[in-house]
């Protein structure tokens, strides 16, 4: 596999490597990062963790391209610390708008970002890999469906259109180094 062949060529020249996993949702980026994570001793962040909390989801800050992602906490806790052997991460949970103990994570050999949003300029960091993954729009919807049948006029008509408009704006796709898609034969 390609990606494995890319990872195994980064391994032999580095230490510890940081890979992103951009795409839409729906895509298959956590299903890839999981996969990752059994072939090689690997750390995964989640996007997801760092969504922003209600309070601080004004107009202005929803407008932004990739604003709905709480990216300065997520700078502070993962990003500036990525030289170091363990970091301090906390989880923010949707369902409750809490933002949960802080809780001690390793780095390891591979150290995964996993989400949209991802690559955002904003962090100012180097990857050594950015794969994005693609989906067709169908086949998306039937997945999203699935995965949350109560969600998928959200996704629709709210979360879609804002990865969209981060893609687009930061041109996202265009910085990856692999790009896949849900059917490929890579994943």
């Amino acid at each position: 596999m390609e990606l494995n062949k890319k990872i195994d060529d980064l391994l032999k020249r580095k230490d510890k490597i940081f890979i992103a996993i951009e795409g839409s949702c729906g895509s298959g980026k956590t299903t890839l990062a999981e996969y990752l994570s059994k072939h090689y001793p690997a750390t995964i962040f989640r996007t997801d963790d760092y969504f922003l909390p209600s309070i601080r989801k004004t107009k202005e800050r929803l407008e932004e391209p990739g604003g709905n992602i709480d990216y300065e906490r997520m700078k502070t806790e993962v990003f500036n610390h990525l030289k170091k052997d363990e970091i301090s991460v906390r989880k923010f949970d949707c369902k409750t708008n809490v933002l949960e103990e802080s809780r001690m994570v390793q780095l390891q050999a591979v150290n995964i970002v996993e989400g949209v949003y991802s690559a955002h300029p904003y962090f100012k960091f180097e990857y050594d890999l950015i794969i994005f993954i693609d989906i067709d729009k169908e086949k998306q919807l039937k997945r999203l469906e699935a995965r949350n049948k109560a969600l998928l006029s959200k996704f629709v008509n709210q979360w879609i259109p804002l990865e969209n408009k981060y893609f687009k704006y930061f041109k996202i796709r265009n910085k990856a180094n692999i790009i896949l898609t849900l059917e490929s034969s890579d994943l």
